[in-house]
């Protein structure tokens, strides 16, 4: 029994060490990439293709509103959303906002369309989000930060991803060399290791 309880210890501590070590890992080119734990979910590409948007990555504040930053939460937390208010007899469609909420302790955490959308894409990206979230824990999310909501932050809704995929609003956000071959010039910091481990996060 002894035997069994020592053993279960040390593998969590295993995991969690692991798990800092990847983080810390993530974050030599791109400390500013990730806000909270990925959950094991991201790799270096994706913290890098969001580099590809901005003229320098930086921490994040209430003013950075330009760099795509990455959030992960658990799956039983957030909700997805396609909102409309009915057919548009002018645009001859129904447009619709997404959103992608995250319900946690410290207040949501709102992914919303930077516009409205057809309501046929907002439910072909729906079902693509179900298949990716199917039997995951984890969701990682990507965005630039909108400001603060009703009950808590919204964020310009990029892409997410899973151990099953990343799925992007806009083309090839997930593919790394698709970003490369079109012109996408990475940008990498490597500040001190205190400036990393105060980089902040929402509330």
């Amino acid at each position: 029994m002894w035997q069994s309880l020592v053993f279960s210890i040390l593998f969590l501590h295993a995991c969690a060490t692991s798990e800092s070590a990847h983080l810390k890992q993530l974050k030599i080119n791109y400390p500013y990439g990730i806000l909270g734990d990925d959950f094991g979910l991201l790799k270096e590409d994706d913290l890098a293709i969001n580099t590809c948007k901005v003229t320098e990555p930086e921490p994040f504040s209430a003013e950075s509103t330009a760099y795509p930053y990455w959030q992960c939460f658990r799956t039983e937390e957030v909700i997805f959303e396609c909102s409309s208010s009915g057919y548009d007899l002018i645009e001859k469609m129904t447009p619709a906002i997404l959103a992608i909420v995250s319900k946690g302790k410290k207040g949501n955490q709102e992914y919303l369309s930077r516009r409205a959308i057809d309501m046929k894409i907002c439910k072909s990206i729906e079902k693509d989000w179900k298949k990716a979230i199917a039997g995951e824990k984890h969701v990682c999310l990507s965005g630039p930060y909108g400001g603060p909501s009703e009950n808590g932050n919204f964020w310009m809704f990029d892409k997410f991803k899973t151990q099953r995929g990343c799925i992007s609003y806009f083309e090839g956000d997930c593919d790394l060399p698709y970003q490369l071959k079109n012109g996408c010039k990475l940008k990498t910091v490597t500040p001190h290791n205190s400036m990393i481990a105060a980089q902040p996060t929402p509330e």
